[in-house]
């Protein structure tokens, strides 16, 4: 595991860490080479993990494949106590 993976698994559940990390790896690559486009489709993937990581942090159920909609998570994220996470 990385040093970053070894910080956030405690916190986190494992599969977004991991998710996030590889996202955000590719994402710098793809920028680094020139690729624009993959470099941005990649950062939403990454958002997206860290998302998720953050929403079963906090107890907020979502739905999977394609039944997720990212601005529902926001909104009910956004309606949690500050506490609460």
């Amino acid at each position: 595991m990385s040093d970053a993976s070894n910080l956030l698994v405690p916190t986190f559940p494992a599969k977004h860490v991991k998710a996030s990390l590889t996202h955000f790896t590719n994402a710098v690559n793809d920028f680094g080479q020139g690729d624009w486009e993959g470099s941005i489709a990649k950062t939403g993937k990454f958002v997206e993990a860290i998302l998720k990581a953050i929403a079963t942090h906090c107890g907020v159920t979502f739905e999977s494949g394609r039944k997720f909609k990212p601005d529902k998570l926001m909104n009910a994220l956004g309606q949690l106590a500050l506490a609460v996470c």
